[in-house]
């Protein structure tokens, strides 16, 4: 028995072997073929607190710089199974125009002008005010539930008057009115906070639409800012937010106060996390005056470096390590659930280049209009410097493997702050296979095991746009997703000659519901006004569609559809006459999805189709892209050794999909190699899929 179950252990190992063999030889076959293979209201940005967190223990790994988790199950696989379709010049040429795309910035007075019957522009300032209000003063305000976005309203007292705030008291129930004494003090506080933080990331719009140079810090219950009672006080998970429409004439949005404001949970006040909120809202104050839809890494992660720079730096650390133990985050993606990690990757990102760029040039770019990467971009163009955003992302990602390392170039560590090395899949035996993805804008680390070993890479050429292509496996127009951005896709249709007319198109939606919004409209005024055309498939029956009544149509695109369907629309009562067709997307100041698109457009009576495969002539495309079902995969992988115990970096370039290939030495007693796998792609939320394996 004993003789017969070592003859099977061999012919396993054998026959795993084999398997193995059998995958390279398909892949490398596949790839000498001659066609290559590819692989809340709407404005509103929440903090939410963080339960108490208790430090993160350091482990022997962590003494090692090496915060390892157990491998992932280990597959042979017997066939190659990524994309084998070839990437064309048209996908890449799209590839580059979406990676530099900027679409228009959401422009709330033109868009009430347009949909909401206002005549003219309203003055967005008002006239000096010199003197403050006086201690005592009662004011109501008009506060959002995050929890359902809906909208109420508090009378609050103000309790201090400081140099830069006024603080504000809700009133009513589940508040508190605090001794006059520590709301002074919270003043003087926050008056260090503001004088500081402008001179790191620039001003606030001051004196702004109510001309008061002083802005409203409102403290309100937690009943009106989260679906609690009284007996749940405590479970009110905000601390803080800002919202861009307070700045706002109340014609143009019904919510605003028309203030310069943050509202605050009345119950942070007095804890020791309090003044942390004050300066991460005021730098969301801040960034609204400069660039109100940049990238959430920037928004969010910039908010939390005030916080550090102003000296609250309780829970940035301890988010950076919640990131890092599961750093596949999409850099230019955000979560409406778990978001401390996400804050994590944002701050440890800003932290970085903080340190990479200087104050003088961190200020250029937290005062940029552009939007994350290609700000960066910008600076580096303006100031004939080498690098580009991507370059210093990638050399973020290379020291979040390499900051606890005691001989290491200053690129690739981030001084005075203690941190967890990154998490790893720690490989200890071979030969080994992995079949897996990463997200766009994210790295997958490997510790190699401390032997010579050779790896065998092959990634995806190509990756999905969206969740879900179209049926058809054809092109179509894409709004370009963004923050506080508002997309449009317009042409002029001569209905003169019909007696009757029919819209027909396919959709694509995957919006935030109730914050984003995407409309089919026309306009019978060269495009003075707009109407909202109501299609079956369209949203704004359900209350929770539009739950703080910002839409600007009676029926609208919301919600996570994440599918494809066919719409009509009768246009009938616009024949005769010519008119102005739209589709419109409006998304607010923090996290999108795939977002909105359109394909198959036609009117059959007049003889218009348009199945976007090729350009027609007509449309204008404002922040709309017209757009293959994939774009090209784009992939990054770095290999670092550590001859004499001194990081060194290897790129592993990857070529037109093909596999590579690579054999690592290392002395007895070396440090343990690290394989760095990232992938870039604009836009798209869907991972990119890769094949790993390593054998001695």
């Amino acid at each position: 028995m004993k003789l017969n179950a070592i003859i099977e252990q061999l012919l396993t190992k054998l026959l795993t072997k084999l398997l193995l063999l059998l995958l390279w030889v398909g892949i490398l076959a596949a790839c000498s073929q001659e066609s290559s293979f590819i692989t809340m209201t709407p404005d509103v940005t929440p903090t939410a607190t963080l339960p108490a967190l208790a430090p993160v223990a350091r482990t022997q790994a962590d003494e090692q710089s090496v915060l390892v988790t157990p491998s992932p199950v280990i597959t042979v696989l017997p066939t190659p199974t990524l994309t084998i379709t070839a990437v064309s010049d048209p996908m890449f040429a799209v590839a580059a125009e979406l990676a530099q795309a900027t679409p228009p910035e959401r422009d709330d007075v033109a868009l009430a002008m347009a949909y909401r019957g206002v005549s003219e522009r309203p003055s967005l300032t008002a006239p000096p005010i010199t003197d403050p209000l006086p201690v005592g003063t009662r004011q109501t305000f008009r506060i959002t539930n995050i929890d359902n976005n809906t909208v109420s309203s508090i009378e609050a007292e103000l309790l201090a008057v400081g140099k830069h705030a006024y603080f504000w008291f809700d009133t009513g129930a589940g508040s508190f009115l605090p001794d006059p004494e520590d709301v002074a003090q919270a003043a003087a506080a926050f008056d260090e906070i503001y004088e500081k933080a402008i001179g790191y990331f620039g001003s606030e719009n001051n004196p702004g639409i109510d001309g008061d140079p002083r802005l409203y810090i409102v403290h309100a219950s937690p009943l009106v800012l989260c679906d609690v009672t009284l007996s749940t006080l405590e479970n009110c998970g905000l601390a803080g937010y800002f919202s861009a429409s307070n700045s706002l004439p109340i014609q143009i949005d019904a919510n605003s106060n028309e203030h310069e404001m943050f509202v605050m949970n009345v119950r942070q006040f007095g804890t020791s996390f309090y003044l942390n909120v004050l300066a991460h809202e005021f730098r969301h104050m801040i960034e609204d005056n400069h660039d109100k839809g940049d990238a959430d890494w920037e928004v969010e992660g910039s908010a939390v470096l005030a916080e550090e720079l102003l000296g609250f730096s309780q829970v940035a650390h301890q988010r950076a390590n919640l990131f890092l133990r599961q750093p596949d985050i999409q850099l230019n993606s955000w979560s409406d659930t778990d978001t401390a990690p996400h804050y994590g990757k944002g701050y440890l990102f800003n932290r970085y280049l903080w340190h990479r760029l200087g104050a003088e040039l961190y200020y250029e770019f937290a005062t940029s209009p552009a939007t994350g990467l290609l700000a960066l971009d910008e600076i580096a163009q303006q100031h004939g410097l080498s690098w580009t955003g991507e370059s210093l992302w990638l050399d973020w990602l290379l020291t979040l493997a390499l900051q606890n390392e005691t001989a290491v170039f200053p690129e690739y560590h981030i001084p005075d702050i203690t941190l967890n090395t990154v998490a790893m899949t720690n490989i200890t035996s071979l030969p080994a296979v992995y079949d897996t993805t990463v997200s766009q804008y994210a790295a997958d680390y490997y510790q190699l095991p401390d032997q010579t070993v050779t790896l065998r890479w092959l990634g995806d050429e190509r990756v999905s746009l969206l969740a879900v292509p179209p049926e058809d496996g054809g092109w179509f127009w894409y709004a370009q997703r963004a923050n506080y951005s508002n997309p449009r896709l317009t042409r002029l249709v001569d209905l003169r000659g019909v007696t009757q007319a029919t819209l027909q198109y396919d959709v694509y939606v995957d919006i935030e519901r109730g914050y984003d919004f995407a409309y089919v409209s026309v306009s019978t005024d060269n495009g003075r006004t707009w109407h909202g055309l109501e299609a079956n498939g369209m949203q704004g029956l359900d209350e929770a569609d539009n739950p703080a009544h910002t839409a600007l149509t009676r029926r609208f695109y919301t919600g996570r559809h994440q599918r494809w369907w066919t719409e009509q629309i009768d246009l009938t009562p616009y024949v005769g006459q010519e008119i102005l067709l739209r589709f419109e997307y409006v998304t607010d100041l923090v996290l999108t999805y795939d977002g909105f698109a359109v394909d198959n457009i036609a009117i059959p009576e007049i003889g218009f189709y348009d199945d976007a495969e090729t350009a027609v002539a007509g449309w204008q495309a404002e922040g709309f892209s017209r757009v293959p079902p994939y774009l090209p995969q784009t992939w990054h992988l770095r290999l670092i050794t550590f001859p004499q115990g001194i990081p060194a970096i290897i790129p592993l370039e990857a070529t037109a999909g093909l596999p590579i290939q690579h054999t690592v030495e290392i002395a007895p007693g070396e440090r343990p190699p690290i394989l760095l796998i990232a992938a870039t792609a604009p836009m798209t939320l869907q991972p990119a899929h890769y094949q790993l394996e390593l054998s001695p």
